[in-house]
């Protein structure tokens, strides 16, 4: 989104005559694959998700987005005008600009505002007509009350609206003054009134927001997890590498880690060449030395730009996700890894194309409990079909209560709990029934182990007798 953000921003200053932006048509055929990657990924999620798309009102802004570039394409190549090319172009950066806020949403800190903001306008939408219900009533009573003092502010109903609006963000000072000075008591009392209600409905809409932000944020992030993890391999990827690219998993040898990895297969020369590739069967390459160089060599091709789109895709997520991570490393005292931190970035494309290839190396170190992007777990190498089978079926059945949390929230419905309150409600459980169920059973182990060894030790006794006596025996008989 900055992408096009920047390529749409500095050809809209090439066509302007700026002499300081440098190859002017880089930018444009910067943004042409880029906005067509956009609009392509939100195909094919419209296609998956059918009604559902619409469920999330950044679809909308995204439907949006995708018109407005094919307006911007389309201008372009018409030839329509200069003027028409830019304000459909200044259009574009302002839809991805505020797209932007979806993933500043994830923030914690930035992410509850925002999330306040989106919900003051969903949720909150009786409050806002009755907002806009008293400025245009006031507006027009105070158009009818102006006189000539006032009638810079109140002399037209646009005029009164706008000035009413500003006094509601505490700007109406001057306007106060003048219907002071000109003994207009109604229009002083009827302002102070109106800058009060507005106060009153702005202070109700975000306290009503604020009591349930915080679950709602945590929802967010879940919600964000669970799309993800339902993604197909070829939207993984953001535009525009979605057009050459799609993106799988891979997870380390040992099963107690899943380390995050992304392998990127081209679209549009990789999985050609992936295909082709596997039309040569092992038989035939060994029956003929030119099959088996055309398979390697196509092998070769494909395993290349899946690399390269590997260490520009991926790269500055991982260089951010390093850097996140230093704070909690000089907490934790290990100053040795923040001190290689600088290296391991400068080496990260190197360590990225070692971890595609196979070899793990110094990446292992970074790699968090909770990784940057979680995927779905794999089967084992020793586990059973049967054990493979039940876990996906668990996994699948906590999506599916994922789902039914959001669509709870998203539906105000009180018979399902919210997320924040289950995860509450199973800590309360935890505390109350299993730590003294499993309490009582480590004091019955430990009296169960204390008795087992009383009786290993009256065993010793008595074979220690019967030895004696034994012993006694032999020798009365000799």
């Amino acid at each position: 989104m900055l992408s096009m953000v920047a390529f749409v921003l500095l050809h809209i200053e090439s066509i302007k005559g700026d002499s300081d932006v440098m190859m002017p048509g880089v930018w444009l055929w910067g943004a042409l694959p880029t906005g067509t990657a956009f609009i392509l990924l939100e195909l094919f999620q419209g296609i998956r998700l059918k009604a559902a798309y619409w469920a999330d009102s950044w679809n909308y802004v995204d439907l949006a987005c995708s018109l407005a570039i094919a307006a911007f394409i389309t201008i372009h190549f018409i030839g329509w005008s200069s003027e028409a090319e830019v304000g459909s172009g200044i259009v574009v950066a302002l839809l991805f600009a505020l797209r932007l806020l979806q993933t500043a949403s994830l923030h914690p800190t930035v992410g509850p505002l925002i999330l306040a903001v989106v919900r003051m306008f969903s949720d909150i939408s009786m409050f806002l007509c009755l907002y806009v219900y008293i400025l245009l009533v006031f507006a027009g009573v105070f158009t009818l009350l102006s006189s000539d003092e006032d009638h810079q502010y109140f002399g037209s109903f646009p005029k009164a609206t706008l000035t009413l609006f500003y006094a509601g963000l505490g700007e109406f000072n001057e306007a106060l003054t003048n219907a002071i000075e000109s003994h207009d008591t109604l229009g002083a009392v009827l302002l102070f009134t109106y800058v009060i209600l507005s106060s009153i409905i702005l202070a109700s809409t975000y306290a009503a927001i604020e009591e349930t932000q915080a679950a709602q944020y945590q929802l967010l992030r879940i919600r964000v997890l669970n799309e993800y993890l339902k993604l197909p391999h070829h939207e993984r990827l953001p535009p525009p590498f979605n057009l050459i690219g799609r993106c799988d998993e891979r997870h380390e040898l040992h099963p107690a880690h899943h380390m995050w990895a992304s392998v990127c297969a081209a679209l549009v020369v990789s999985e050609p060449l992936r295909y082709l590739a596997s039309l040569i069967s092992e038989q035939r390459r060994e029956q003929s030395v030119l099959c088996r160089i055309a398979f390697w060599t196509m092998k070769a091709v494909y395993s290349t730009v899946d690399g390269l789109l590997l260490v520009v895709a991926f790269t500055p997520v991982a260089i951010y996700k390093m850097l996140e991570g230093v704070p909690r490393r000089i907490r934790e005292g290990n100053y040795g890894a923040v001190l290689r931190a600088p290296l391991y970035i400068l080496l990260m494309p190197v360590l990225f194309l070692c971890q595609y290839t196979g070899r793990d190396l110094l990446l292992r170190e970074y790699a968090d409990q909770e990784s940057l992007f979680s995927f779905d777990a794999t089967e084992s190498e020793g586990e059973s079909p049967e054990t493979a089978h039940e876990r996906r079926k668990a996994r699948d059945a906590f999506k599916d209560s994922i789902d039914k949390w959001i669509e709870a929230a998203d539906h105000h419905d009180s018979s399902v709990p919210d997320v924040m309150a289950a995860v509450t409600h199973f800590k309360a459980y935890v505390k109350a029934e299993i730590q003294p169920a499993l309490r009582e059973m480590q004091r019955q182990l430990a009296e169960a182990r204390r008795q087992l060894l009383e009786v290993q030790i009256q065993q010793n006794k008595m074979q220690t007798e019967v030895y004696e006596r034994l012993t006694t025996m032999e020798a009365k008989i000799k």
